[in-house]
């Protein structure tokens, strides 16, 4: 995977190993009917908890950006005819000034292959997910605290579905992207305003139809006045924009990926980014394009404008009706639970990182009872063979372990790691084969 600081070789214990990993144990899955989701924009704050309910707020200032153009897409369909995989891919889109700041924006784009359905699902970087290693964080600090890998993750456990490739770019880079499509033609029904710290406005753009270059499509896909919820409805027009752009003319398909979109960090293989970007421009040709928003309830104002919870039974549903019901490593994971035994930030991190087995997943964190643990332990719950082989599996891959049967039945993991003394100090070391 390319950071912005260069070149990562993609060693074993990397998510591309692991993306891989995953690739070759997947199976045909089976598909489920896309329900018609309607995203939310604006709404009047009623309350100090506001439900921001999918199916009761439209975004007012799309007007008819929504409905596809539909024409051009026929040379597109011809063209993916018997290409591409009759499977989901998914790809996590995240823009941000750089590695060590906080994700300004996360999308989140899921295909079936030629002449299938589509989704684009929108997540609030203000949402709070439990993060493994630091408990309850918002989405767009994830990736200070640990990049892409961390990031991936942790939307994994929130959505419980599988993510395959991820990709990130700043918000100069993405503009950059954005203009292999240009000119985009936009529709906004009110003025958008920018505020300085001193409390000056600046209009920014204009209200009515205009046609945006990549650095003006870059600046509209960032902007965010007073509600980051309010910034989806005009993401949407700019997608919206690019995907119509690059389905009537096939030249802007090739610019946008047929190099590989340097502009975006991504360990994806160039022809699986041609093959996404291919199934997504057909999809809305197609009116097979799914736009949905997470659904999430206001909760209060962090640094960064309003801080979200998810509604976990809502996103479920949303998930069910825009994903294949993937679960990750393909319905073989194994649950794991980290508790910190040493009181180091990022402990849970570290663990995620070590871990080569696809099928791992941290579903939990916390602190163990003590930071004086001195030796990482293992708790298995069961006595099956399998349990015992995961449990050696996990040892082998953090480098150090003694694995103990412990009698407290669980259902929600299947194993947890006390994180002792001995972990920081073994490595990427292979644990001692006693125990």
């Amino acid at each position: 995977m390319s950071t912005f600081g260069g070149q990562t070789p993609d060693v074993p214990g990397s998510r591309t190993a692991r993306r891989r990993a995953r690739e070759r144990q997947r199976r045909v899955r089976r598909r489920v009917m896309v329900g018609v989701l309607v995203l939310a924009a604006a709404a009047a704050v009623a309350g100090a908890v506001v439900v921001y309910d999918l199916d009761e707020f439209v975004f007012d200032q799309l007007g008819g950006a929504l409905d596809p153009d539909g024409a051009p897409a026929d040379a597109v369909v011809e063209d993916a005819e018997g290409e591409g995989l009759d499977e989901q891919r998914t790809l996590l889109l995240a823009t941000a000034p750089g590695e060590d700041e906080d994700a300004t924006t996360l999308t989140l784009l899921a295909t079936r292959g030629p002449d299938q359905e589509a989704a684009v699902l929108f997540l609030p970087v203000n949402a709070l997910a439990r993060v493994p290693g630091f408990q309850l964080e918002s989405l767009g600090s994830t990736y200070r605290y640990g990049g892409l890998d961390l990031l991936v993750v942790t939307v994994e456990n929130l959505l419980q579905t599988e993510i395959d490739a991820a990709a990130v770019a700043s918000e100069e880079a993405f503009a950059d992207f954005l203009d292999r499509a240009a000119p985009v033609e936009i529709s906004l029904d009110q003025r958008l305003i920018a505020s300085d710290p001193d409390g000056a406005r600046e209009v920014v753009f204009e209200e009515g139809e205009q046609e945006l270059d990549g650095a003006d499509l870059g600046a509209l896909w960032a902007f965010v006045e007073d509600d980051e919820l309010d910034a989806f409805g005009r993401r949407q027009q700019v997608l919206e924009g690019v995907l119509a752009s690059a389905a009537s003319d096939a030249t802007v398909r090739d610019r946008l990926v047929g190099d590989g979109a340097p502009q975006l960090q991504t360990d994806a293989e160039a022809e699986w980014m041609r093959g996404t970007l291919r199934d997504l421009v057909v999809a809305r040709a197609e009116e097979e394009l799914r736009w949905s928003l997470l659904p999430v309830e206001r909760v209060g104002d962090g640094e960064d404008g309003s801080a979200f919870r998810v509604d976990d039974d809502e996103t479920a549903e949303t998930v069910a009706n825009l994903l294949d019901a993937r679960d990750p490593a393909d319905g073989e994971s194994v649950r794991l639970q980290v508790l910190n035994g040493v009181g180091t930030a990022g402990v849970g991190a570290e663990v995620e990182r070590r871990i080569e087995d696809p099928r791992f997943r941290i579903t939990l964190t916390g602190n163990a009872a003590s930071f004086d643990i001195q030796e990482t332990q293992i708790l298995v719950y069961d006595e099956e063979d399998d349990t015992r082989d995961a449990a050696e599996t996990l040892r082998d891959d953090l480098g150090v372990g003694t694995i103990r049967v412990s009698r407290q039945p669980q259902s929600v993991i299947d194993l947890t790691v006390v994180v002792g003394a001995d972990f920081e100090e073994a490595g990427n070391g292979n644990a001692d084969e006693g125990e």
